[in-house]
């Protein structure tokens, strides 16, 4: 791992992970070479050696309860991790708790998903902690 920039790392990861999760829910969802490598850049990010920049940042962060800021009031890391060229709206937090159950994950993006319009994107990150960011941009 590039220990010189972990925010850097993790954002590429997720774009990694994104594209993978992308080709399984497609004509690839049977493929084990997919499946292998989606499962390797969980474990990446779950990671101890990752999970240390970022225990900071949601040391402090309520571990039963959904925490939303606009996205210029969230953490500079989790904006960092998140950024959009300047579209972001907001960012969630959704601690490892809750995130384990895609369930209740579901019913959060329900609650704050604005997808009925076109151009509105929201974006997961998988946190080392568990834990899930969502951004909304437009």
């Amino acid at each position: 791992m590039d220990q010189s920039n972990p925010i850097e790392h993790l954002r590429n990861l997720n774009f990694r992970r994104k594209y993978l999760e992308s080709c399984l829910s497609g004509s690839d969802s049977e493929n084990p070479v997919i499946q292998r490598q989606f499962e390797a850049i969980n474990d990446e990010i779950t990671s101890s050696e990752l999970a240390e920049p970022f225990a900071s940042q949601v040391s402090n962060l309520p571990t039963n309860a959904v925490t939303f800021w606009t996205f210029d009031e969230a953490p500079n890391t989790f904006q960092a991790l998140t950024h959009c060229n300047g579209d972001e709206d907001w960012i969630a937090y959704v601690p490892p708790a809750i995130a384990a159950h895609d369930r209740w994950t579901n019913k959060v993006l329900n609650l704050i998903d604005d997808r009925k319009n076109i151009d509105y994107e929201v974006f997961e990150v998988l946190l080392p902690n568990g834990g899930k960011l969502f951004r909304g941009a437009h």
